[in-house]
């Protein structure tokens, strides 16, 4: 079972939360699997989903990003076709990431 979250929407002096293991404040309190007190992401040592990438996976989703610029309908090895209002440059430089 995955941990849980608790977030506030607004970032108001009067909505922030004390936490109980280091005393800090913040928006967001997270509870692990495991775990009994809510805490900031920090005090648990929690990385952000990014930092879990590994190096091929975070090439490929620049690439996936590059590419969807392009309006490209295939995949990584597919052609794709400068569209009329993208200047040459900007192409060439998103090819160049894709």
């Amino acid at each position: 079972m995955a941990g849980r979250i608790i977030g506030l929407p607004a970032t108001k002096p009067s909505r922030v939360l004390t936490t109980a293991l280091t005393g800090g404040r913040v928006l967001k309190l997270h509870l692990p699997s495991g775990a009994t007190k809510f805490a900031s992401r920090q005090a648990y040592r929690l990385p952000y989903e990014c930092q879990r990438e590994t190096p091929r996976y975070r090439s490929l989703g620049r690439a996936w990003k590059a590419r969807k610029r392009l309006n490209s309908i295939g995949g990584i090895g597919d052609p794709c076709f400068r569209p009329k209002w993208m200047r040459r440059k900007t192409f060439d430089r998103l090819m160049g990431e894709s």
